[in-house]
């Protein structure tokens, strides 16, 4: 279905009567140009590449950087209302399903608790990682849904969101998935200080702070999976550290995978080795320096960045970074909290996972952030 609502938006720009309409405002966009040449990489990564299958996968699931600045460049800019309504939708979409897993754990708490100790998690509907940065967004989203007064008809609607919001926030913490953790505590921390150095927000400033620290220090005492999920992350790097039995722990084997994407980067620090052979070179090194291991356990590394090095090299790398980053520094987007938020969830997430290597968390990123560009961003007036 996302790959159909991209195809559908695409070919409503290329068969639009105004396409050379369309083809104006992309080609004046700069940060449309920036995403397209996201996409330009991993072309040029296949050229040096042996294994083109894997290379082709990786570029079809990139497909997204060239296909939806076509798409958006066709749309109208949005108007508020229209675009709190796309917020809120997914808002309420990561609510209910949340429920949902809620009422599962309280009808099998004792199991599941026990499982945390295990590197077992709650069932989530999908991957438990990518489901905690979606309930990050959808917190952040409660709020500024709330701060928007966001409703549909009646004024108690936005009290609603808001303590809906505030329930997500206790959820994530009996779900205490560090990489959701991670990004929300770092987006109280980024804006905690901003408040706190403007003249008008510094009582805001101190609330968001005090969270920071208050928040771990309270799941600890209140929450089982929260406590049992610390004392296991403590034991996996204590065995990771210390190279025992590397394949039984799940921390031990991501950051094994970074360190083995380090070093295919390292045995091509400049061009990296293409779109399609990082994995089949890590593969190697797994072989040959971790004989003990087995084949279920040949990660790909656990961290965008290092996918980014170990595929296209430093070069590769500056400009993934440059191409992350530009949407936010353009035009001084990065004033919009929302906006702001969303990207530190991303790039939070980039030290955990490959993100974007999956077709979801591929999908996420670009959608709301070409959403979020459409609603901040005036568009140029262009003539046909």
């Amino acid at each position: 279905m996302m790959t159909l609502g991209m195809i559908a938006l695409t070919t409503n720009a290329i068969l639009s009567p105004n396409i050379l309409l369309n083809l104006k405002k992309l080609f004046s966009n700069k940060i449309f140009l920036v995403l397209i040449g996201l996409f330009v990489v991993y072309i040029i990564g296949i050229f040096y590449s042996n294994n083109l299958e894997i290379a082709f996968n990786r570029l079809n699931i990139k497909l997204p950087f060239l296909i939806m600045p076509i798409g958006f460049a066709a749309l109208p800019q949005l108007k508020k209302q229209v675009y709190l309504k796309f917020i809120f939708s997914f808002f309420a979409l990561v609510f209910f399903t949340s429920l949902y897993v809620t009422i599962n754990y309280l009808l099998n708490m004792d199991a599941y608790n026990e499982g945390y100790l295990f590197a077992k998690i709650i069932p989530t509907p999908i991957d438990h990682v990518r489901f905690s940065l979606f309930l990050v967004f959808a917190i952040i989203s409660g709020f500024y849904l709330y701060t928007k007064q966001f409703k549909f008809k009646y004024d108690f609607e936005t009290n609603l969101i808001l303590g809906a919001s505030i329930l997500l926030i206790i959820f994530i913490h009996v779900l205490s998935v560090r990489s959701g953790l991670f990004a929300l505590y770092t987006i109280s921390f980024i804006l905690g200080i901003q408040s706190l150095l403007s003249k008008n927000k510094r009582k805001l400033g101190i609330v968001l702070l005090i969270l920071v620290f208050l928040l771990p220090a309270i799941s600890l005492y209140v929450f089982p999976t929260f406590q049992k999920k610390i004392a296991y992350v403590k034991y996996d790097l204590n065995q990771f550290f210390n190279e025992k039995k590397l394949s039984q722990y799940s921390d031990s084997r991501r950051l094994l995978s970074i360190k083995v994407g380090l070093e295919v980067f390292q045995q091509n620090y400049l061009f990296g080795v293409g779109s399609g052979d990082m994995y089949p070179e890590m593969i190697k090194i797994y072989q040959r320096d971790y004989p003990n291991l087995k084949e279920n356990d040949y990660l790909k590394p656990h961290n965008q960045f290092v996918v980014e090095l170990a595929s296209f090299g430093i070069l590769g790398f500056l400009y993934f970074i440059f191409a992350i980053l530009y949407p936010l520094w353009h035009n001084k987007n990065y004033k919009d909290w929302f906006f702001l938020s969303f990207h530190i969830i991303i790039l939070s997430s980039f030290l955990w996972e490959g993100t974007i290597e999956g077709q979801l968390g591929m999908g996420f990123y670009i959608v709301f952030l070409l959403l979020g560009l459409n609603y901040i961003e005036k568009k140029p007036q262009l003539n046909e």
